[in-house]
């Protein structure tokens, strides 16, 4: 008895996993590319205020995150629950990150419109780069992690940039996801005539997929750093 047990255990374990049709694959793809573009229109529709860009993004991030959770539900409402669900925090941590950038472009033109050289515009250039870099590191992480942690604002930014400097390449590879491939399209003509309307496709709601999974990348090495108590 017992050994026929032990045969069907390793029966078990040499099988082979089921395969995948073409159809089922071209179906799988097919449904995912309509939920990008789906995302994409509502990320469009819901930033249209500007103001509220950063709960849009933040509720991307929550749908993301539940669609790879095996989420079985109606996107468009589940966009539309996370968008109440991070209105608040979202909405307060992008007109900070507005704040930041305003306040290191303040910084750039009296770095670069004063005379060259002076302690005056080394020092404004300093600070220049070192708030341009604080705040663009920030932005990319701490939006995931509104959408993926329940914390207060004040700890989001705090971790966000902890994170950002305990997974340095990681968040360099998300700051040039997030922000390269907007600025070489709306930059050029050429090249915005060719793939702008891959923008309103569905370009933006990809551009978060990605970063959404380089974040989780970020957030599994920290549980990893705290399972082994380093």
């Amino acid at each position: 008895m017992e050994r026929e047990n032990d045969i069907k255990y390793n029966e078990i374990l040499l099988e082979k996993p089921e395969k995948r049709s073409i159809g089922s694959k071209i179906l799988g793809f097919l449904t995912e590319l309509g939920d990008l573009v789906i995302l994409n229109w509502l990320w469009l529709v819901t930033s249209l205020p500007i103001f509220t860009i950063g709960a849009s993004t933040a509720a991307l991030y929550s749908t993301f995150y539940d669609i790879n959770s095996n989420f079985e539900g109606n996107t468009i409402k589940q966009y539309f629950k996370n968008f109440k669900d991070n209105f608040k925090q979202g909405t307060v941590a992008w007109l900070i990150t507005v704040l930041g950038y305003l306040i290191a472009f303040c910084d750039a033109y009296f770095a670069f419109h004063g005379d060259r050289g002076t302690v005056f515009t080394i020092f404004f250039g300093f600070i220049f780069i070192f708030t341009f870099v604080a705040v663009s590191f920030t932005t990319t992480l701490v939006f995931p992690l509104i959408a993926r942690y329940k914390n207060d604002l004040k700890h989001h930014f705090r971790n966000a940039l902890a994170l950002s400097g305990f997974c340095f390449y990681y968040s360099l590879l998300m700051i040039f996801v997030l922000f390269f491939p907007m600025i070489v399209t709306f930059s050029f003509v050429v090249v915005f005539k060719f793939f702008g309307w891959l923008w309103l496709l569905c370009g933006f709601a990809f551009t978060f997929y990605v970063l959404s999974f380089i974040a989780m990348k970020i957030f599994k090495r920290i549980k990893i750093y705290e399972a082994n108590g380093e």
